[in-house]
């Protein structure tokens, strides 16, 4: 189908055309892929891939969209009304980045949900007013990694549009997503839940770019 409507008007060697409605198609269906339950990998144990597999069947739809393609936002770089309340008493989300560790800045520190987690990850680099924004703390080097509650830290101007963005997360999901904080230097299972978050990137197939010049070259086939 669609050799008969869009790739009559390409060549094999341009860009993968879509309508406007199946732009994210390919990109969510990547995603799965790379989802626990459908991941080709044998790092998974029986347990985590028939748990994984059951919370795919079972979930709502915007859970299951954040299954496929988690949210990602730059802590250290709020737009200046995210958090806050807008239109109609809503609180403003911030802008999604890309699920690559290409975006990640060596000083940022980030909020990812995948509707079983938030994970907060806290780059080494990251400047010490930031860490008492957020943590509570001097630096890098006193950020506890772990599960647990973000601290409220109401003289912290940051402190509150966080929390307030977590509970925007929250909202309306099946399943309370615990909140994990992360540093560099967490233990590698720690590092891997915010990794399997970074969808784009290459795990143990491919990386999103090379699925796409594969769907091309399939499209164009024949």
């Amino acid at each position: 189908m669609y050799r008969t409507t869009m790739a009559s008007s390409s060549s094999s060697s341009s860009p993968l055309l879509l309508p406007e409605n199946l732009r994210f198609f390919p990109l969510l269906i990547f995603g799965l892929t790379q989802h626990a339950a459908l991941r080709a990998t044998a790092r998974l144990s029986l347990d985590e891939r028939a748990t994984a597999l059951s919370l795919l069947r079972t979930a709502p739809l915007p859970e299951l969209l954040l299954h496929a393609y988690p949210t990602l936002y730059a802590l250290h770089a709020l737009e200046p009304q995210a958090g806050l309340p807008g239109v109609g008493g809503r609180i403003v989300l911030p802008t999604r980045l890309r699920l690559s560790g290409e975006v990640l800045d060596g000083h940022g520190v980030y909020l990812a949900h995948n509707a079983r987690h938030i994970v907060v990850f806290v780059r080494r680099g990251v400047v010490p007013q930031l860490c008492m924004d957020l943590f509570g703390v001097s630096g890098y080097a006193h950020v506890t990694p772990g599960k647990g509650m973000l601290p409220l830290i109401e003289a912290s101007p940051l402190s509150p549009r966080v929390a307030a963005i977590v509970e925007k997360m929250r909202e309306g999901m099946s399943v309370y997503a615990a909140v994990h904080v992360v540093t560099e230097d967490s233990e590698a299972g720690m590092l891997q839940m915010f990794a399997s978050c970074l969808v784009e990137d290459k795990m143990e197939t491919i990386a999103y770019l090379q699925f796409l010049q594969q769907v091309r070259a399939k499209a164009h086939a024949g």
